[in-house]
């Protein structure tokens, strides 16, 4: 499944039939779909159906291995050879095979900014009420207690890892093959590797696929420094220096190629590489098998010999491996692999070793020190899954996983809402993305889901000012996708503006008018233990022993979480359908036309403007929310946008269709939800023109806005890479920075 991180950074679609369009294409993700070689892939595999074990059986009869079958979601995660992605994608009944990509964390004066104290002080304050936190973990901290230990039910899905390590290449002779593996170990494998500073000597190479360094050295060299950087499957990374030195030439050798077996031995879902004794003959060299096959998820580098991968199953092959060197001399030698069984997965402890699940959970529900840092819901039982680990790293995988823990646990725990202040880059359509479809199981049985919009805001890399960089799971309809605003220190709302690195819409690929709602999220103060990661990084951000400052769409996402749960202590039959729709009609619309932020570090002045892209329906406003009395039927999935290249009109998709709650009339009209100013999405380009409840005009210049609107996006190229997403602002900062220090 997908890597996710932690949006510590406190804390783009089609129309509907585009989104067809997409499901009638490669069944591949595009990551995929140039993957060659035969080392095992991390993906997730949807089906049209929950699938049983004649639909697995055929990725095992691949050479496929079952890491985790989803409850909720028609999804199950597989270790597969890359060789067979295609064929497992050609199965009639698999609809879609994506990476198990990595996922991240996002990163006193909110309460009365919008209102939860008066909602406290009322009686409403999520007693029995159960909240999902699937974060980082949380830390056993005396706010999270009120007479009785609310802190209910605790479970790790982050498997526990030794630290990445490797050994520095010994040294080389000039003339002389050379093939050494840096022993690689610990972290998820598979690994990569890359030379982040200094050169190999001349005639040697780092093997792209083997990791290992091969070659015959040219000149001679003393003391060569290479820094090596590893990264491995879930995110971990490290960093090593070595030295090489390079000797002067010897004796020519023998022209008779002699060729020994490499290491045999290995364990099922560990790293395993073997390099051949080679001697002799004239470099370069082929190597092939003979004969035999290799277990599964094993693959022979035809340059170096080398036999490397992660093994889906224990089992025991005997092959015969043949070498031919660039004379012609060959030699074949009967070698064999054994493979002992995977050891059970170890689960790293329930506790909060990055700081930001507690800081999270913090703001949903501490009791505080008595007096400030009180949360939302301060009597709401917390239940803690934690799925990143002590970097705000995590998977796809994972976290599905503590989505499905959450379906399961709902009934025990009255679990009413799912906090996902975690994202990552949007790859697919939502309908398509298997973090995406895991949020919409748990809405549909019967979850409020709120999720993290992002913190790439800022960024202009692709020239589009921060619109269209919504990350997932923010991007799906169903969720409620929060943007974060600046309460400026003071609980006076007028002053309050939007955060200019909270992430805009629309959603990649499906255009939805994300996000929903913005909430404070700006240097918000809450609970965090010492001696965690970000406390030990940031140590000025420490308000003192139990309370931290962070800032981002991950914190303003608990605080509309909290208000999802005073809502429920009213009325506990509301659905999530009708939680999100009062919630938004209720948010306030007042907004200046933009505003403009100066980053504390650079100096780099922002300016946003308050469209429907940047700040949704408005304003959370919980006085408002729970005093309104409707109640709405149908679906509040968040509308489609819809662009006419020729007329540079906008409107929202799907609205006063049947089932749905939005409407042209009426306490659900869009001009009531969105507001006639927010919804002039004409302010996104930066005019001031009038604009209806759905349909607006748009600057020309939109026109040519290739990068959100364009087939470049619709198609998912690389517009959007890593670093867009993940990386740093247009003004080099990084986007944990960003967070973390707030503007």
């Amino acid at each position: 499944m997908k890597t996710i991180k932690s949006i510590v950074n406190a804390c783009l679609t089609l129309t509907f039939a585009s989104a067809l369009v997409w499901a009638a294409g490669p069944k591949l993700s595009p990551e995929l779909q140039s993957v060659t070689g035969n080392s095992n892939i991390e993906v997730i595999v949807q089906y049209k159906v929950q699938p049983g074990t004649p639909q697995t059986q055929k990725v095992v009869n691949l050479g496929g291995q079952v890491r985790y079958q989803s409850n909720n979601v028609p999804a199950v995660h597989y270790a597969v050879p890359a060789s067979q992605l295609q064929n497992v994608a050609n199965d009639g009944d698999v609809v879609y095979v994506s990476p198990n990509r990595q996922v991240h964390g996002q990163l006193n004066i909110t309460s009365a900014t919008v209102f939860s104290n008066v909602a406290n002080t009322a009686g409403y304050k999520g007693s029995g009420i159960g909240v999902a936190i699937i974060d980082s973990g949380i830390g056993r901290m005396q706010e999270f207690e009120t007479g009785t230990d609310r802190l209910v039910y605790q479970q790790s899905f982050v498997p526990q890892m030794n630290g990445l390590n490797m050994s520095c290449p010994a040294n080389a002779q000039v003339g002389a093959w050379y093939a050494v593996s840096l022993n690689l170990q610990g972290g998820l494998p598979p690994y990569t590797v890359s030379i982040s500073a200094g050169s190999l000597p001349a005639g040697l190479a780092l093997g792209a696929t083997t990791n290992n360094i091969i070659g015959v050295p040219t000149t001679a060299a003393n003391n060569v420094a290479v820094t090596y950087a590893i990264a491995d499957s879930w995110g971990n990374t490290a960093s090593y220096s070595c030295h090489i030195n390079v000797d002067k030439a010897g004796p020519p050798p023998p022209p008779a190629v002699n060729l020994g077996c490499g290491s045999s031995g290995g364990q099922a879902a560990t790293w395993f590489d073997s390099l051949p004794n080679l001697h002799n003959g004239v470099a370069p060299y082929q190597f092939s098998l003979a004969s035999g096959a290799l277990l599964a998820g094993l693959s022979l580098d035809p340059a170096s010999g080398a036999i490397t991968g992660v093994p889906v199953a224990g089992g025991f092959a005997n092959f015969d491996l043949r070498v031919k060197d660039s004379k012609g001399s060959s030699a074949d030698q009967t070698c064999n692999v054994n493979i002992s069984d995977a050891q059970p997965v170890q689960y790293a402890s329930t506790g909060d070793a990055y700081g930001h699940g507690s800081h999270v959970a913090g703001i949903v529900g501490s009791n505080g020190d008595g007096s400030v840092y009180i949360g939302m819901a301060p009597a709401v039982n917390l239940i803690n899954l934690r799925v990143l680990d002590q970097n705000g790293h995590g998977t796809d995988s994972s976290v599905i996983q503590g989505i499905d823990a959450a379906i399961a646990l709902a009934k025990t725990y009255n679990i009413r809402v799912i906090n996902l202040s975690l994202g990552r880059e949007v790859f697919e359509p939502a309908a398509l993305d298997p973090l995406c479809q895991a949020a919409e199981a748990a809405w549909k049985a019967g979850i409020v889901v709120v999720a993290a919009a992002g913190n790439q805001g800022r960024n202009n890399s692709a020239g589009n000012n921060g619109y269209g960089t919504i990350g997932a799971p923010g991007n799906d309809p169903y969720v409620i996708t929060v943007g974060a605003m600046k309460s400026q220190g003071t609980t006076t709302r007028s002053d309050d503006t939007i955060a200019s690195y909270s992430s805009k819409g629309p959603t990649k690929f499906d255009h939805y008018a994300k996000p929903d709602i913005v909430a404070p999220g700006n240097k918000i103060v809450s609970t965090m233990e010492g001696g965690t990661t970000l406390s030990n990084l940031f140590p000025a951000n420490r308000v003192d022993s139990d309370f931290f400052t962070l800032s981002g769409t991950s914190m303003a996402t608990p605080v509309v979480s909290g208000a999802a749960v005073l809502l429920l202590s009213k009325n506990p039959t509301l659905t999530p359908d009708q939680v999100k729709a009062l919630l938004m009609k209720s948010a306030t619309k007042t907004f200046p036309a933009s505003s403009t932020a100066v980053d504390p570090t650079t100096g780099i002045s922002y300016t946003s403007y308050y469209d429907i892209f940047t700040v949704g329906s408005g304003y959370l406003d919980i006085t408002t929310a729970l005093a309104d009395t409707d109640r709405p039927s149908g679906v509040a999935t968040t509308p489609s946008t819809n662009f006419n290249l020729a007329t540079g009109a906008v409107t929202l998709g799907g609205v006063g269709s049947a089932n749905v709650i939005w409407g042209t009339t009426g306490t659900f009209a869009t001009n009531v939800v969105w507001g006639t100013n927010v919804s002039g999405l004409n302010v996104v380009w930066g005019t001031a023109t009038t604009s209806t409840s759905a349909t607006s005009n748009v600057s020309s210049n939109v026109v040519t806005n290739n990068v959100v609107w364009g087939t470049n996006v619709i198609w998912g190229t690389a517009v959007y890479g890593a670093n867009v997403i993940w990386g740093t602002d247009d003004s080099g900062l990084s986007v944990t920075s960003v967070s973390v220090i707030g503007e």
